[in-house]
């Protein structure tokens, strides 16, 4: 492999690192933010009723059945950030390879 081909391969190995630790991000934020929320609704106790949003509109539910449904968003989002990091440790591994090879070639 020429030089142009190696340093196109490690902008691409890089961009894609970056979407994937930004999607990482992403996802974590929204596990904090389902924590939060989810005690928040426990704080109102027992089988109060509150508001879930879907799509442009919300409806009524129980309490319970919304902390259910945001532990199963929760789980969903970590199962996805363990694939992620998998791809994450891929492209960390391959940049690395790209930028030894980069430097060999050009000594």
């Amino acid at each position: 492999m020429d030089t142009q081909e190696l340093q196109q391969k490690a902008l691409t190995a890089h961009s894609e690192l970056q979407s994937v630790k930004a999607q990482i991000n992403a996802l974590q934020r929204s596990i904090q933010l389902g924590k939060v929320t989810k005690q928040e609704v426990e704080g109102i106790g027992g089988n109060g009723r509150v508001w879930q949003g879907v799509g442009k509109m919300f409806m009524s539910t129980k309490s319970t059945d919304y902390t259910n449904s945001l532990d199963s968003e929760s789980s969903d989002a970590q199962e996805k950030i363990e694939a992620l990091k998998k791809k994450e440790a891929y492209f960390e591994t391959t940049l690395e390879n790209l930028t030894k090879a980069l430097a060999n070639v050009s000594s």
